[in-house]
């Protein structure tokens, strides 16, 4: 694991843990299967996780950064949205998969359209 491991989010259809770690701005990936266990790097300060099950993409809450990593669960490839100030939690709506984000310090809601990854 990284440093300062602050939250986690686990992809049944995958059998891949993702854990984001505070202290370094990384995530890591573990393989349960394989044992695999990759270090991804993302925006400062990830404090939470949200899976989009069915389309296989992680969106990482990227506190310092003031935005979201979105990891693509089968290449492990990165790309970045900014939304408000302060990201503090992420959810996904499985049925419209839009993402939404509460920006603690711009006290609102960003919803990120998952098949534009737009703000």
């Amino acid at each position: 694991m990284g440093d300062a491991p602050v939250a986690v989010a686990a992809n049944p259809y995958t059998n891949k843990v993702y854990v984001a770690n505070e202290s370094d701005n990384t995530v890591t990936v573990c393989e349960a299967n394989s044992g695999t266990i990759t270090t991804l790097n993302v925006g400062g300060e990830p404090l939470a996780l949200a899976i989009d099950l069915d389309r296989n993409k992680i969106y990482v809450a990227d506190f310092s950064s003031s935005g979201v990593t979105i990891i693509d669960g089968r290449t492990n490839a990165i790309s970045n949205v900014a939304v408000g100030l302060h990201p503090y939690s992420v959810g996904v709506n499985c049925t419209t998969h839009n993402v939404y984000v509460a920006n603690r310090d711009a006290n609102t809601v960003s919803v990120i359209d998952s098949i534009g990854n737009r703000d």
